[in-house]
């Protein structure tokens, strides 16, 4: 995002093509700090609280460079709930609409180091360390001052985070929410926020020549890093307050240091987003080199994988597959078996065992269940089962209102 450079005095070093393949060259071979995802690499170098994150594909002697971001660390997290995830790229960053978890306020948020996430969806809930970046900052002795700013004078309260392009967009009349979606995720001036709140402290880093201000907004302390000049000769004083629209980064890699984790939680995590979303790129460091697939849920030439190349491309053309049918919203749920309807008949898994339920929205039934056997933080097997004798915990308010494979209403 080249715009956020200019917020940390960056921009010179990726000006163009030639200056930013130097930087990024340089970044690679000095940087100690690596960070491990579940698909890609991220080399994050620190220059005081300056952090630049390079993600890469590493591929033999060659890096395939993904993405460049920057980020101000500091000592300020949030515990956010995504209630629309509106763009989503683990090679970059995903873009998200967020709440406090009990489901008030609302902003909308760029994540950064998404790969050390196993799976990033709707009403799910993390912490992320925040940082604000003004395009355009603003500054107000007083209330009355500040509400004059507004058109008309009608403004928004302060301390808020208003997301107004996306909330614009999405209460404009015969869009559906899918539809915003897919404007908000294409046109990314959505992630912009406009924020009114009071100024807690302010200084000037970075030799002098940036501010770091602090802001009291709903959700807690937002810190904001620009460059001097946008304050156009204002020197920032606390108890005033700032209109500005702010781009607000919500970095989960400084809290997961050690990087991906490959315990049994997110490895389910990590397969649903395969079989979900993203396909089986993701699921190349979790997969063992021996892995076997079995399902009865295929025809025979695609039932049966020995090895984790071929098991990537099955699940990558399933999630191909999928996308030639506009109407064929697929989802899992992980959740375990809880009883059998005939316990007289054979079966290859038992009670308390951990799967995935895969299902068909529009049919409104699951389709199937992965059971995955995990071994040693990798994944050895993954069976596919079409058995309509399990029965699973699923909350019945869910998907299709029962807990049984091939079950239509």
């Amino acid at each position: 995002m080249p715009r956020l450079f200019k917020n940390v005095g960056y921009e010179q070093y990726f000006q163009n093509e030639e200056e930013s393949s130097k930087t990024i060259n340089y970044l690679v071979n000095t940087t100690k700090d690596i960070i491990k995802g579940y698909q890609n690499t991220y080399f994050q170098h620190s220059n005081g609280n300056i952090e630049t994150d390079i993600c890469v594909i590493p591929d033999g002697k060659v890096l395939d460079v993904k993405s460049v971001n920057v980020h101000c660390s500091n000592m300020v997290s949030w515990v956010l709930k995504i209630k629309t995830l509106l763009h989503l790229d683990y090679d970059d960053f995903s873009c998200v609409a967020c709440s406090q978890l009990d489901g008030t306020g609302l902003f909308v948020g760029t994540i950064i180091l998404p790969d050390v996430l196993p799976r990033i969806s709707e009403n799910m809930t993390f912490e992320a360390q925040i940082a604000g970046f003004p395009l355009w900052i603003d500054f107000f002795a007083t209330e009355e001052e500040t509400v004059k700013c507004f058109k008309d004078g009608i403004g928004i309260a302060n301390g808020t985070i208003w997301p107004v392009r996306y909330l614009k967009y999405l209460f404009t009349k015969d869009k559906t929410e899918e539809e915003t979606k897919q404007v908000c995720s294409k046109d990314l001036k959505h992630k912009i926020n406009l924020v009114r709140a009071t100024i807690k402290s302010a200084q000037l880093v970075w030799d002098d020549k940036f501010y770091m201000v602090y802001v009291d907004t709903t959700f807690g302390e937002l810190p904001l890093y620009f460059p001097k000049e946008m304050a156009n000769g204002h020197v920032p004083v606390v108890g005033e307050e700032i209109v500005s629209d702010v781009i607000i980064q919500l970095d989960v890699g400084i809290l997961e240091r050690e990087g991906a984790k490959y315990d049994d939680e997110s490895l389910y995590e990590l397969f649903l987003d395969a079989i979900e979303t993203s396909g089986g790129t993701r699921l190349n460091n979790a997969l063992a080199d021996d892995c076997k697939y079995n399902s009865e849920w295929a025809s025979p030439d695609y039932s049966f994988y020995d090895n984790k190349k071929d098991i990537m491309k099955r699940m990558d053309d399933i999630i191909d597959a999928r996308k030639n049918y506009d109407d064929m919203r697929v989802g899992g749920k992980i959740t375990k078996v809880i009883g059998f309807k005939d316990d007289t008949i054979d079966h290859k898994f038992n009670i308390g065992d951990k799967c995935i339920l895969f299902s068909n929205y529009v049919d409104k039934c699951w389709e199937c269940a992965f059971f995955l056997k995990l071994e040693n933080e990798k994944i050895k097997k993954i069976y596919i089962t079409t058995d309509s004798n399990y029965i699973f915990d699923v909350n019945k308010q869910e998907n299709n209102d029962d807990n049984e494979i091939g079950r239509e209403d």
